[in-house]
């Protein structure tokens, strides 16, 4: 793609770049991809395990744990037993 040099007036011609999440190793095709990533929750779980020094894990990894805690956590607030504290009941 020829952009134009704004200073000097002269096309350009730039390489596109490859941006890499060092964090979560995946590669984004603009600096807008990767700023959004940043925000994930997904971006934030890898960068709690590297501050761990445990590996990235994938985002289908990730996902599957997610479900898994919303299901245990549903079932949890489920079996909640309402009681009566004056009257014991």
């Amino acid at each position: 793609m020829n952009k134009t040099n704004l200073a000097t007036g002269t096309p350009s011609t730039e390489k596109k770049r490859e941006i890499i999440c060092s964090t979560c190793h995946i590669k984004f095709e603009s600096v807008v991809h990767y700023k959004l990533h940043l925000s994930t929750e997904f971006h934030l779980y890898n960068t709690r395990r590297r501050m761990a020094e445990l590996p990235p894990i994938s985002e289908e990894i990730f996902e599957q744990k997610k479900a898994m805690m919303v299901s245990a956590n549903a079932s949890a607030i489920s079996e909640v037993v309402y009681k009566c504290i004056p009257c014991n009941k």
